[in-house]
């Protein structure tokens, strides 16, 4: 069966390597994190003002950085789920 949660362009993926969730990034200026598994969403971030075009973790595997096309950098805190723009 087919899923779809993006109502725009995927512009990222990232295995969070933890073999269960994987983040998506799109045009429609959400963030999902997905459980692969059982093929459901655990997590929406939805308030960006802009289509996120570049996502990135950190070394230390605690925040995802995602880049805008408004040239805006967003810090979204994995344990906290805090979102941040710079």
């Amino acid at each position: 069966m087919k899923k779809q949660y993006h109502t725009a362009a995927i512009s990222g993926i990232l295995d969070l390597e933890d073999g269960v969730h994987l983040l998506t990034t799109g045009y429609d200026k959400k963030i999902y994190v997905l459980d692969y598994i059982r093929g459901e969403v655990v997590f929406c971030c939805n308030n960006y003002n802009a289509a996120i075009v570049g996502v990135a973790m950190t070394s230390d595997n605690n925040s995802i950085v995602v880049t805008m096309l408004d040239r805006t950098i967003g810090v979204l805190a994995i344990n906290r789920r805090d979102n941040v723009h710079f």
